[in-house]
């Protein structure tokens, strides 16, 4: 009796363990599951952040021109927006996303630019301009009239000197009601491609855009 009492004592310790581990393996797939239910919903929401920044930098051209027109037309109900302001600042020169028409008003527009803005703007201006002056004058078969070369060499040289003046001194930058396009301002390797696929009459057009930047902003 006694070895049997024994045997069944230690076939329950079996039974229990085997059912404690059985339990313990359960609850550790479960913790398991729930963690990476929670991780999933963190990553799609990360995801959907990244997506939603992007987008933000993508705008409708009628809506950067709409900003304009309210602020020539109604200056009452019009309010300053950066992100508008710093797309058509980085865009300007793109005839397909800001027409002539938009572009006249934001030549208006940037004669209230100042400080730090308004030379960052006359800086890239003059290095528009001086890039088509060096294009023009490496091609042998452009086509070009005496006149625009002449234009072309003789009025951007005096832009040059001053821009390349003010970048070897060192100021503090001023304070503006239009400031903090510095990023929007930097060219890139994607806008020196996007010159480049340019035919020659596009290249002429960038060029008369950023006469007109030079000399509406004239020191």
């Amino acid at each position: 009796m006694g070895k049997k009492s024994k045997k069944n004592s230690a076939a329950k310790k079996k039974r229990i363990s085997k059912h404690v581990l059985r339990s313990k393996e359960q609850e550790t797939a479960a913790t398991s599951t729930t963690a990476t239910s929670a991780a999933e919903p963190q990553s799609q929401s990360s995801s959907g952040k990244k997506k939603k920044q992007k987008e933000a930098h993508i705008k409708d051209p009628s809506e950067a021109a709409n900003y304009l027109i309210l602020w020539k037309t109604s200056k009452q109900s019009w309010k300053f927006n950066k992100n508008t302001q710093s797309w058509l600042i980085r865009h300007m020169y793109e005839a397909d996303k800001v027409p002539k028409a938009t572009f006249s008003l934001l030549l208006e527009y940037l004669l209230g630019a100042e400080g730090n803005t308004r030379d960052r703007i006359r800086t890239e201006a003059a290095r528009r301009a001086r890039r088509y002056k060096e294009y023009s004058n490496r091609s042998t078969d452009l086509g070009d009239d005496m006149e625009t070369k002449t234009e072309a060499s003789n009025t951007v040289d005096n832009e040059e000197r001053k821009e390349s003046a003010k970048t070897t001194v060192t100021e503090k930058p001023k304070e503006g009601a239009k400031d903090g396009t510095s990023k929007e301002l930097s060219p890139g390797d994607d806008e020196e491609a996007r010159w480049r696929k340019l035919d020659e009459h596009d290249k002429r057009k960038e060029y008369k855009r950023a006469r007109k930047v030079l000399d509406l902003l004239k020191v």
